[in-house]
């Protein structure tokens, strides 16, 4: 486990489910974070919470990097805040993906959810493109298969020359092609890298969003609407691209919270996104 320093030079922790003593690290090049990372190794979480948050030491275009995300994981997992860590570890991830210490993090923090509220409540708002496309390393696949259809399509443009070169008919050659095994091996390719991208498409169609802390969903923004269910901190939502203030100038978004077409409204303040999303007010 590491806490990383302002310049998001890493540094080596122990890990956060290990028993024992707060890790202590060694002086480094810190700079404004210095001041959390003495009130960490004393076991002092909610004054480093408080020190991380200080604008003077972190400011707004900081907070939204990986370092400070995982710092802050790191923090409110001490906190027993289980479910704000897992959404911040998740944003982490999501901003540096081949960062090694963040996943593991994550895999733990998911695991420790999901023995307090639940392994069904973090999928619960998931349609099925959307279960693939944050459960399955869709990316990775789409990529691997783009340059096997690259590979299969030069082998298929050979195989068409070496077929022109026998007739003199282009259609007669054109006949012939579905008889190599490289113009099927191309067309399955380019099938399954063209599905992974429909999938990812589909899959971030409605932006996904973490709970920081447990809140009720609502019928409409405001907290004099009809209470239609509770949702846990961690508990990951689908933000339906709309925004409201209420009364007391609070602001509510519109969001699905089950695969079964749930919608309500919830506090924005309590949520993460974890990728950027347009949320226009609702007249």
């Amino acid at each position: 486990m590491r806490v990383i320093s302002m310049n998001l030079t890493p540094f080596l922790f122990l890990s956060l489910f290990m028993t024992g003593a707060a890790p202590s690290v060694q002086a480094d090049e810190w700079g404004s974070w210095q001041e959390m990372r003495g009130f960490y190794d004393a076991g002092k979480y909610q004054e480093a919470l408080d020190s991380l948050n200080n604008p003077q030491n972190t400011p707004s275009a900081i907070r939204e990097t990986a370092g400070y995300l995982y710092n802050l994981g790191l923090i409110t997992f001490r906190l027993n805040k289980t479910g704000a860590a897992y959404a911040y570890f998740r944003k982490a991830n999501l901003l540096n993906p081949d960062d090694k210490d963040i996943a593991y993090n994550l895999k733990l923090t998911r695991s420790a959810l999901e023995r307090t509220i639940g392994a069904e409540r973090l999928t619960a708002s998931l349609t099925w493109s959307e279960y693939l496309a944050e459960e399955m390393p869709l990316k990775a696949v789409g990529t691997g298969l783009g340059l096997l259809t690259l590979f299969s399509s030069l082998v298929l443009i050979r195989t068409y020359r070496g077929f022109r070169r026998q007739t003199n008919s282009p259609k007669a050659t054109l006949a012939r092609l579905p008889l190599a095994p490289s113009f099927w091996g191309a067309l399955t390719a380019a099938t399954l890298s063209t599905t992974c991208m429909l999938i990812q498409y589909w899959g971030n169609v409605d932006p996904p969003a973490v709970a920081i802390d447990s809140q009720v969903v609502r019928s409409g923004p405001g907290d004099q609407y009809l209470e239609l269910t509770q949702i846990q901190a961690g508990t990951p939502i689908r933000l339906l691209g709309l925004a409201a203030l209420d009364s007391a100038r609070k602001s509510w978004v519109q969001v699905r919270y089950s695969k079964e077409g749930g919608v309500g409204w919830v506090l924005q303040s309590e949520l993460i996104p974890l990728r950027k999303a347009s949320l226009p007010t609702a007249g």
